[in-house]
């Protein structure tokens, strides 16, 4: 066991300033790096994924960050190269932010009539509160909710007929038919596509390759077999390592000239929401299915966007991932 895995369950100290003097802030970062990895980082633009940092001890760094200089980092800023400089760089910054925005940050800390309630903290929520309140929770019965995002797969192979079930929630019932799609689309012109991408030996009866899901035919066409997506096109902290264990992943494509001619400048945004209805479906339908998904927004498509067989214009709006339920 790595001395960093070691010191996982442990409290970590917070560092003081040696005798001589306060401690730069390249230099408190550094010592705070190597404590969480328990290894010695010479050279401060190393970037620490390399010395073997994961996303766990990332977020271990960051909340020793905030506890001993009293700031917290975005992980946007850090994420994709951290190193020890790059982390200083960071912390100036919002040190400087904080400095210039003292009233936006003081509003951010008002008290309101709510926080009494265990509420999590979510930034789109209105606080302003002292308006006529209709309350609603009393008196509901509990419903099922959907499952949470699953970020651990098991590597038993899935069956073929777990991924039909699945994709099944997007099946396009024929023209004129009484049935109705699962999901809406403005105009019912469905300009968001979905493909499948299967790796080798992880489901069985599905080759490795790129596929496109037929939504009429309830289809999967080969595209490109034995084709390998590396998880290179993820973000490598964060992400990548949810990909690496997962035996699929499903990209939401949009075909703007099925609904541009129609909207215009809004078809983005309905292949938006489109799109977003359509992951929205597929996580309600995972669990009965034996299968758990993750989410993805983030994913390098123009590297492999050839192998989709696209028109010029189309684009990626989101991803999944998915896999057996550990």
């Amino acid at each position: 066991m790595t001395l960093s895995r070691e010191l996982e369950n442990q409290a970590l100290p917070i560092i003081d300033a040696e005798p001589g003097g306060p401690l730069s802030t390249v230099e408190r970062i550094r010592r705070i790096v190597e404590t969480v990895l328990g290894v010695v980082v010479p050279d401060v633009g190393s970037n620490i994924i390399g010395l073997g940092a994961n996303s766990m001890e990332l977020v271990r760094i960051i909340n020793l960050i905030e506890d001993e200089m009293g700031l917290r980092l975005k992980f946007e800023d850090v994420s994709f190269e951290p190193s020890i400089a790059e982390l200083a760089k960071s912390v100036e910054a919002t040190r400087e932010c904080e400095a210039h925005e003292p009233a936006q940050y003081a509003a951010s800390q008002a008290v309101t009539e709510t926080a009494h309630l265990d509420l999590p903290a979510v930034t789109g929520i209105r606080h302003d509160a002292g308006w006529p309140v209709v309350m609603l929770a009393e008196g509901l019965s509990p419903v099922e909710t959907v499952g949470a995002s699953v970020r651990a797969f098991g590597h038993e192979p899935l069956a073929l007929a777990g991924i039909a079930q699945l994709l099944d929630a997007l099946k396009l019932p024929e023209r004129g038919a009484s049935a109705h799609a699962g999901y809406a689309s403005a105009g019912a012109l469905y300009p968001v596509q979905t493909y499948l991408y299967a790796k080798a030996g992880r489901v069985d009866g599905l080759p490795c390759g790129l596929y496109y899901y037929h939504p009429l035919r309830r289809e999967l066409w080969l595209l490109s077999p034995d084709l390998v997506f590396d998880e290179s096109l993820y973000e490598p902290l964060f992400n990548a390592p949810f990909y690496r264990d997962a035996a699929f992943a499903i990209y939401l494509v949009s075909r703007p000239a099925a609904i541009k001619p129609s909207y215009g400048d809004r078809a983005r945004d309905y292949c938006l929401l489109e799109a977003g209805a359509m992951a929205q479906l597929l996580r309600m339908r995972a669990p009965s299915c034996g299968i758990g998904l993750c989410a993805i927004g983030d994913f390098a498509f123009e590297p492999v966007r050839n192998w989709f067989e696209l028109d010029d214009d189309q684009a990626c709006l989101h991803s999944l991932v998915g896999g057996s339920i550990s």
